[in-house]
C-alpha cells in the first residue's frame, strides 16, 4: 500500500483544504488509494474451500453511469460435478 506521500506525489490527495490531520485520516479511510494488481494476483479461477464447496470466480468488468470502468469478480458455489466439468472446459 503506497505511503500518504506517495499517494499525494501522484495526484491523490490535495493538500489544499486540509488544515487538519484528523481530516487527512477520516479521507484516506473512507476513500483509501487504489491498489494496481494483475489478473494472476486473484488466484485460480476454480477453487475449493474446506475440501468441500467448489467455487468459480468470473472477472467482469462494468461501467456505471458516469462512464469509468469498474473491474469486479464474481464468486459463485458450485456442485462438484459442475465445477469439475467447467474446470476442465476451462484448461482445455
Amino acid at each position: 500500500m503506497p505511503t500518504p506521500a506517495e499517494v499525494r506525489a501522484a495526484g491523490g490527495v490535495s493538500q489544499t483544504g486540509v488544515g487538519n490531520p484528523a481530516e487527512l485520516l477520516w479521507n484516506l479511510i473512507i476513500r483509501p488509494p487504489r491498489s494496481r494488481y494483475s489478473v494472476q494476483q486473484l488466484g485460480p479461477t476454480y477453487f475449493r474451500v474446506d475440501k468441500r464447496a467448489f467455487v468459480r470466480r468470473t472477472d467482469v468488468q462494468l461501467r456505471n453511469p458516469r462512464g469509468h470502468a469498474l473491474e469486479c469478480s464474481l464468486f459463485e458455489p458450485m456442485p462438484q460435478e459442475a465445477w469439475e466439468h467447467s474446470r476442465l472446459q476451462a484448461a482445455a
